[in-house]
């Protein structure tokens, strides 16, 4: 059996570490906006043009650094925020922006630095303090982020993106108890926290609550019912549980949304093999090679569907392309051994 559901959590360090749902960023000023926006500045070469002519305007530098950035040049992109921030430095857009530079830079820690000053130039604006707590996260500095969300928490204790970050510091310190809890103040505070219940499906799956878990990534497919990492884990909860046929109805959800999931295909596979379903199990297993022609695992299986359905040569080519793959592969090779021999 394949464990493949790890490959949604990386997927989730991004939803949960790119954006805050409630943290509302405001845009450049109007005025400027406009101005810069009539002239159709798109081009480096533009913008210059444009900020000789008004060396004072915070809008331009802003500009001129979003185009940097666009073209994957840091460095100059954040020579000009700076500038920008110069010029305009109660500007929370400006602040933003440049800390997601800063964090892609190779002195990282910059980004939680300029989130202090910028709390430090304005105390009422919370999302400095989330951002230095997520950058903090970012850089595995879960202590630090722990510290910027509490202090979140003394002025506002309904933020479920806090209680959701609170959560995943917890999680990554090894304190199993206390980020179930924050996830489920997260989910209090936001019914359709799809994120914190994904994260409380996994963790009481670790607990072998299976049960719970099931609940939880119920409430999570509610949110978003087209979720594949929500049906996989469902699905594979099912399946350690030997509910074979439910486990299978999962499973064909998600293919119904991705008909190129080869994990789905092979646990299908997996799970009508188990069912002593031969033919189908091995119609599935077809399937994940089609949809992964280097799969080694489903070739393996597919030659056990084949040997038990009475085609011995088939099952042996079949080992054979699992070996060619995975030449370390121990269960083809005895295969093979056991099957010559005869």
């Amino acid at each position: 059996m394949i464990k493949h559901f790890f490959y949604f959590l990386v997927a989730m360090a991004a939803i949960g570490f790119q954006s805050c749902k409630q943290c509302n960023t405001p845009t450049a000023k109007t005025d400027e906006t406009s101005s810069i926006d009539s002239l159709e500045a798109k081009t480096v070469e533009g913008v210059s043009k444009q900020i000789k002519l008004d060396s004072a305007n915070a809008a331009l530098y802003f500009r001129r650094a979003q185009i940097y950035d666009a073209n994957e040049n840091t460095e100059a992109a954040s020579e000009d925020i700076l500038k920008a921030l110069l010029l305009d430095s109660l500007n929370e857009t400006y602040y933003m922006f440049a800390g997601g530079l800063f964090l892609k830079s190779q002195d990282p820690s910059r980004a939680v630095i300029l989130m202090d000053k910028a709390y430090n130039t304005d105390s009422n604006n919370l999302n400095y303090l989330i951002e230095a707590g997520r950058y903090s996260y970012i850089l595995k500095n879960y202590e630090r982020a722990l510290g910027y969300f509490m202090k979140v928490k003394e002025k506002d204790n309904h933020n479920p993106d806090v209680y959701f970050f609170v959560g995943m510091s917890f999680k990554e310190m090894g304190d199993t108890a206390k980020a179930i809890g924050a996830f489920q103040t997260a989910i209090e505070q936001d019914p359709k926290f799809y994120d914190a219940y994904m994260q409380l499906g996994v963790l009481m799956d670790k607990k072998k609550n299976k049960q719970l878990a099931d609940k939880y990534l119920e409430n999570a497919l509610k949110v978003k019912p087209k979720s594949e990492e929500a049906l996989y884990i469902k699905g594979y909860n099912l399946q350690e549980q030997k509910l074979y046929k439910e486990a299978i109805a999962t499973y064909k959800g998600l293919v119904g949304i991705n008909y190129r999931n080869k994990d789905a295909l092979y646990n299908m596979g997996y799970c009508y093999l188990m069912m002593d379903s031969f033919e189908r199990a091995y119609k599935q297993f077809d399937m994940a090679t089609k949809s992964d022609p280097q799969f080694a695992e489903a070739y393996y299986k597919q030659g056990v569907c084949a040997e038990q359905l009475g085609r011995p040569k088939e099952a042996l080519a079949l080992y054979y392309s699992s070996l060619n793959l995975k030449p370390e592969y121990s269960l083809a090779s005895n295969a093979i051994k056991r099957l010559e021999r005869k």
